[in-house]
C-alpha cells in the first residue's frame, strides 16, 4: 500500500522551517531512520531530500551513483 501525503504530514517541509532551525533535525532524521522528505517552496512542492545508498556513502564524486552524466 502507498502512503499518501496526507498520511506523512510530518515528512512536508517549508523552505521557512528549514531556515528556521529544522535541517540539524532532518539531517539527522536522514541518516537514522532513512527517511525522506518532501520540501515546499511557496506551498508547491519545490525537492525531495533522500538519505544516501549505504553503497554511495564515502565514494569520491566521479564514483558516485548521483553524478551528474555528461
Amino acid at each position: 500500500m502507498k502512503a499518501t501525503l496526507k498520511e506523512n504530514k510530518e515528512k512536508i517541509v517549508s523552505v521557512s522551517e528549514l531556515n528556521n532551525g529544522g535541517v540539524g533535525k532532518i539531517f539527522l532524521d536522514l541518516q537514522k531512520n532513512n527517511s525522506e522528505y518532501i520540501i515546499l517552496k511557496n506551498d508547491r512542492p519545490a525537492a525531495v531530500l533522500l538519505p544516501l545508498l549505504p553503497d554511495a556513502q564515502g565514494l569520491p564524486l566521479s564514483e558516485s551513483p548521483f553524478r551528474h552524466a555528461a
